[in-house]
């Protein structure tokens, strides 16, 4: 460290004593200088508004985005809802009109412009005459006294005599503040600064920050040299090479197809399929498209047995073995075209394996953080877990969501309906108009071959329970756990020392139903056996949608029966409200929109005595239910071309579009949007090259982040891939 500097013996510190004034001057300032009569100081007053303008405020956006190629629609259509119903106009922005008198004013006041004054000719005025001299005593006479006296070099304060000294005062060396002082200040300043840059042991020098460099640039080279970290120059340089290999294999196996053909290997081949080479060789197998549809064959003989071990499945070893069976039915082609490896019903397993741990590893998964995602996806309630609704409305909300591209026809086969989701959704959406796939999407049930959700989250299905007409034996409930909307997730058991205790753990927003159908919307309902016997006495479950937090004769109910509760069991039940729910309350502009509180109940009957009935039932606010995790079934197809049209059924897919991505070889490709529901999606298969079948993995992404389960799809050739005509079945009603 450079030591401080001895001033100088001749120096004295850099600090300019203030100067004594002259005898014979006065402080060198400026007095102000007083304002004239006619002049106001030079400050420009504020504008008044005119009566006909408003203020330069940028009007506030839509809450939704224009509907362009590539972006969200606006929530705010053209066309009309169903009977009559129509949600706000768009916040449309219009041009301003200027006002009359919108011209700049002329401002300050009017100046008259003078003529010269001219004497008239031959009228003597005084200090006209130029033919009379000047007479002596006059100011002329003393003025040029002055300037004699003042230039006059040997007289004492003159303004040469001044100039003298003061240039003496200046060039004096020994004198603080002269010009040689100064100069020396700054040359010792300038060395002290140029110490202190180049001092090796002071924090933020020159050598010290060229020291933090080549560490940070040590650490960089460490990190991407790194063979065990994700993204690093070897770990890149194995999937190259790995993506290398599989394309040498593909290009030897087309080689091996084509040199096939022509030696005619090719023969009683059915139209639309391909025989492989050989049967070790995968890369060139039968494409099989098989369609997947619900309706169809309820009473196959040949997986009836399998059928009613999918639809009893509970556990993981129950699971297994209907995956056991279903591999052993014979004869039935649609099942064995099924990857049944691979299914969505197969996710808990393959996520405990962490096989999709590439997926988490690439750009799109780690911006997601899916292996965090799949990782809760064994309990489920994800998106309350992550607080993925803080971080969508933190992030500017739902105009800001993750959205993909989108169909620029997607309007119009949508219109626009009041969503009764949670209010950090939109309180109006586009919804799609009810069409094959939309109809094919509502999987009111799905077997267990298809359920990629954890055994907690799966509901069961019973019958419909009468309506309730007694409201005033209820209690004050006890709050949900963690949320207001409650949680099924690590909720510590409630000690029963005698009889039974049924608590209601949980409510979750599942679907909006569709007015063309005449369907309302539909609720998942978590209630808990806290004892150790099993409650065989059958209870009911009811929702009421009401417009306060009262019951009352104008609520709108329904509710499910059910007939037995294991002991300290949790069971999941869904509900679906009557149509009536999503226009029980009318608003400030005369419009029908969804009801405002849902009150939940167990036992609504009061059947059942128990030791604590306060945590039988919730009151929520609508907006306060979180929506169910997304969940993908299945696609409509097990194989498609790339550029073609197909459908993705499931739940928990929000009111609009979010994001979805096909996944191939780790590289992720986004399709196009062309149909969105909260229980089903319509998209584009990305144009993918392709020269033979690729395995792929349809992943969807709702519009706070959440991302579903991946699904399989096989993307072909069209040329290549052959249908079935029959179908697997993937669920029963």
């Amino acid at each position: 460290m450079t030591p401080p500097r001895a001033p100088r013996g001749d120096s004295t510190p850099n600090v300019t004593p203030p100067r004594a004034p002259r005898g014979d001057s006065t402080p060198n300032v400026t007095p102000p200088r007083p304002p004239r009569g006619d002049s106001t100081p030079n400050v420009t007053p504020p504008r008044a508004p005119r009566g006909d303008s408003t203020p330069n405020v940028t009007p506030p956006r839509t809450p939704r985005p224009d509907n362009v190629p590539g972006a969200t629609p606006p929530r705010n259509p053209s066309t009309d809802a169903p009977r009559g119903q129509r949600p706000l106009d768009p916040n449309l922005n219009t041009p301003r009109t200027p006002g009359r008198d919108n011209a700049p004013g002329a401002g300050g006041q009017s100046i008259e412009t003078r003529k010269p004054i001219v004497p008239d000719a031959g009228r003597d005025t005084p200090g006209n005459r130029m033919d009379e001299a000047p007479r002596p005593g006059r100011a002329a006479d003393r003025a040029r006294d002055a300037a004699g006296r003042a230039a006059d070099p040997n007289r004492p304060g003159s303004i040469p005599d001044r100039a003298r000294d003061a240039a003496d005062r200046a060039t004096d060396p020994t004198r603080p503040g002269s010009v040689p002082d100064r100069a020396r200040d700054a040359a010792d300043r300038a060395r002290d600064a140029a110490g202190r840059a180049t001092d090796p042991n002071r924090p933020g020098s020159i050598p010290d920050r060229a020291r933090d460099a080549a560490d940070r640039a040590r650490d960089a080279a460490d990190r991407a040299t790194d063979p065990n970290r994700p993204g690093a120059i070897p770990d890149r340089a194995r999937d190259a090479a790995d993506r290398a290999r599989d394309t040498t294999g593909r290009a030897r196996d087309a080689a091996n197809q084509a040199r096939d053909a022509a030696r005619g290997n090719l023969d009683n081949v059915p139209p639309g399929l391909t025989r492989p080479r050989d049967p070790g060789d995968t890369a060139n197998r039968p494409v099989r498209q098989v369609q997947i549809d619900p309706q169809r064959l309820q009473n196959d003989a040949t997986v009836g047995a399998a059928m009613r071990d999918l639809g009893n499945v509970r556990s993981e070893a129950q699971l297994q073995q209907a995956f056991s069976r279903l591999g052993n039915v014979d004869g039935n082609a649609r099942l064995q075209a099924l990857p049944l490896d691979r299914v969505s019903g197969r996710f808990q397993l393959r996520a405990r394996n962490n096989d999709f741990a590439p997926l988490a590893q690439t750009r799109f998964g780690q911006r997601l953080n899916l292996g965090r995602q799949f990782s809760l996806a064994t309990q489920g309630d994800i998106a309350r877990q992550l607080q993925l609704n803080n971080t969508l409305v933190t992030g500017g909300g739902w105009r800001n969501r993750f959205v993909g591209p989108i169909f620029p026809g997607y309007t119009q086969s949508a219109f626009s309906a009041w969503y009764p989701g949670p209010t950090w959704y939109p309180s109006y959406a586009w919804a799609p108009q009810w069409s094959p796939w939309v109809a094919w999407s509502f999987w009111n049930n799905v077997l267990p071959i298809y359920d990629p959700r954890p055994f907690a989250v799966r509901p069961y299905y019973y019958d419909q329970a009468p309506l309730v007409t007694v409201y005033d034996s209820y209690p004050v409930w006890q709050d949900l756990p963690v949320v207001a909307s409650g949680t099924w997730v690590d909720v510590p058991a409630v000690p029963v020392s005698t009889g039974s205790d049924l608590q209601l753990l949980a409510v979750r927003f599942v679907d909006p139903g569709h007015p063309d159908e005449h369907l309302g919307p539909r609720y998942r309902v978590w209630l808990r056996n806290n004892a150790d016997a099993d409650v065989r006495d059958p209870i009911d479950v009811t929702l009421f949608a009401s417009a306060n937090e009262k019951l009352s004769d104008q609520v709108v109910q329904a509710g499910v029966h059910v007939p037995e509760v294991p002991a300290n069991d949790t069971i999941a039940v869904d509900i679906r409200l009557p149509e009536e729910a999503n226009q029980l309350v009318t608003n400030d502009q005369q419009d029908r929109v969804p009801f405002e509180f849902l009150h939940a109940v167990v036992d609504s009957r009061n059947a059942l005595k128990e030791a604590s009935e306060e945590n039988n039932g919730t009151i929520l606010a609508r907006g306060e239910i979180y929506q169910v995790d997304p969940a993908a079934f299945s696609t409509n197809v097990t194989a498609a071309a790339p550029g073609s049209v197909i459908s993705l059924a499931g739940e928990g897919f929000g009111p609009e579009p979010g994001e979805v991505m096909v996944v191939v070889d780790g590289k992720e490709h986004p399709a196009e949007i062309r149909g969105w529901y909260d229980l089903g999606i319509q998209l584009t298969v990305p144009d993918v090259d392709v020269n033979s079948a690729l395995n792929a993995e349809v992943l969807v992404v709702r519009g706070d982040g959440a991302a579903s389960n991946p699904v399989p799809l096989e993307i072909a050739p069209e040329n290549s891939i052959g249908t079935l005509s029959e179908a697997p079945i993937p669920t029963q009603r």
